[in-house]
């Protein structure tokens, strides 16, 4: 866990259940170590930036269930597509790739 519900509230997040606020965080967490390669697994100190930011992302994943858009549709000859609507990991990586300082999520060689 990144951050606690007392804190999850403090800088803004939206979910008032503090269950389905647990459930969310498990999975942003998952998503948040895949995207820092888990740099921060076992940090005593949370940076201020994953804690400014972590309330975003869990609020991103706890609002992804209304997010099923139609993405096309076909009747007898008639077909439609629409272009693809933007993926919720898709959204969540773009998110913290925005506010996550470098040195957390730096993929190359050093």
């Amino acid at each position: 866990m990144y951050i606690s519900y007392d804190d999850y509230l403090e800088y803004g997040g939206n979910i008032q259940d503090e269950a389905a606020f647990n459930l969310y965080e498990a999975r942003a967490g998952a998503l948040l170590n895949k995207i820092t390669q888990g740099r921060l697994n076992g940090a005593a100190d949370i940076p201020l930036e994953v804690k400014a930011v972590y309330p975003v992302l869990i609020d991103i994943l706890a609002d992804s269930k209304n997010d099923e858009a139609v993405s096309g549709f076909s009747n007898d000859d008639v077909s439609i597509s629409y272009s693809s609507p933007e993926t919720v990991e898709s959204k969540f990586t773009r998110k913290a790739l925005e506010y996550l300082p470098d040195y957390l999520v730096y993929r190359g060689v050093d």
